[in-house]
């Protein structure tokens, strides 16, 4: 199981205006050794090199704390996300719009105030899946869209009902490796204080993960949230909640039985915003009416994989799957983890000596793995499914 350290913090940050200082941070993301902070009554965006703590405005101008409407400015920022190219997504909440920083950096922005597609009223929270394509959630028109950033076209990809929005007040977003969003659905004024499980590929609503039943441990104000899969391929849920400022677990490796934890408890943060965790297993959050990110270093010791890098989806009606290998490994044991209808299957992968013909074994076995660059086919017996989805893991052979 999870092993759970909580024991010192680190502090990024108070209140200001200069760099590493903070007005109301209310997103994060990590991604290759920085961190990404959305400042957001500063009206901008920081990142901080974590290697060596200094931080700098990525946003436009970078002196400025006045709210804009012009590519690369902000108005109240809230959510961000990394895609795997890169490419840093913002909630620009006060514009109604979402932007996209390219490494360049060029700046693409989508939205307006409105209803209909592609409009926002207050979007909360930006996540992007495996496949590229972005999800934001529109808070004050109760719903969550979808968008193809190829064609700029936006769907309602969960609606505002009929009969009644399945999401009332969206705020975070996350996938896990089973095909499900989980939604953050929150405003505790109003009596709603919930986090749900919806369909990632259609956006139907499955199951509530929490109803905001503290007397069960679950989150009483749920904002951001972030999920992960450990080394022994559970997966979890961290959320952080506003009104008690609570950090708490869940354990959602079977989302119709979730189990919460308390991880950290009430009285360390102030109306924290955003929760985020790195693969070194240390956890940050956005600490909104204290001003400053904290960090946990190590909270979760045994290794994490991060869901949305971690992911390939099989094409149909395909046979094969193949896998790129990134960096040399050794001594491993590759295993596929296939998930279909809930039910795990694990298989380790006997490598032939010309990388083509490798069949899937149940059987454990361990073998030397090729070095950079190299592709490996791996070929089944039986059929793929476009509905299943794969994860390589690799860990320490016995």
């Amino acid at each position: 199981r999870l092993r759970v350290s909580y024991g010192r913090i680190d502090v990024f940050g108070a209140f200001g205006t200069a760099a590493g200082q903070f007005k109301s941070p209310r997103g994060l993301v990590v991604g290759n050794g920085v961190l990404y902070v959305t400042d957001s009554a500063n009206h901008r965006v920081q990142q901080c090199a974590l290697s060596t703590t200094n931080w700098s405005v990525i946003s436009e101008p970078t002196n400025s704390t006045s709210a804009g409407s012009a590519l690369g400015q902000f108005n109240q920022p809230y959510g961000i996300d990394l895609d795997r190219d890169d490419n840093l997504w913002i909630a620009d909440s006060g514009n109604n719009r979402i932007q996209q920083r390219t490494p360049a950096p060029n700046w693409t922005a989508w939205g307006g105030q409105g209803t209909t597609l592609g409009k926002f009223n207050i979007p909360y929270d930006v996540a992007i899946d495996t496949n590229g394509l972005a999800y934001a959630s529109d808070h004050h028109n109760s719903r969550v869209q979808r968008l193809d950033p190829t064609s700029s076209t936006w769907t309602d990809f969960i609606p505002n009902g009929p009969p009644e929005p399945a999401a009332r007040f969206p705020i975070g977003i996350a996938f896990d490796t089973n095909q499900n969003m989980y939604v953050s659905d929150s405003d505790a004024s109003l009596g709603v204080t919930r986090i749900r499980r919806f369909d990632a590929t259609d956006g139907a609503l499955l199951s509530d993960i929490s109803t905001g039943d503290e007397a069960t441990g679950e989150p009483d104000d749920p904002a951001g949230i972030a999920c992960f899969v450990d080394d022994n391929t559970n997966t979890f849920l961290l959320a952080v909640s506003r009104e008690s400022g609570r950090l708490d677990k869940c354990d959602i490796t079977d989302p119709l039985y979730p189990a919460w934890t308390n991880i950290v408890p009430a009285g360390v943060f102030n109306r924290p915003h955003d929760v985020a965790i790195d693969t070194n297993g240390n956890v940050y959050v956005a600490d909104t009416d204290n001003h400053r990110i904290v960090r946990l270093p190590g909270l979760f010791t045994n290794g994490v994989t991060l869901v949305r890098k971690a992911i390939h989806t099989a094409p149909a009606p395909a046979l094969d799957l193949f896998l790129t290998v990134e960096q040399p490994i050794e001594n491993k044991d590759w295993r596929v983890v296939r998930w279909q209808s809930m039910t795990e299957r694990i298989y380790t992968l006997s490598v032939s000596t010309d990388l083509v013909s490798t069949t899937w074994s149940p059987i454990v076995g361990q073998t030397d793995l090729p070095g950079s660059g190299s592709e490996m086919r791996f070929t089944n017996t039986v059929p793929l499914e476009s509905s299943e989805f794969y994860r390589l893991n690799v860990r320490d052979a016995d």
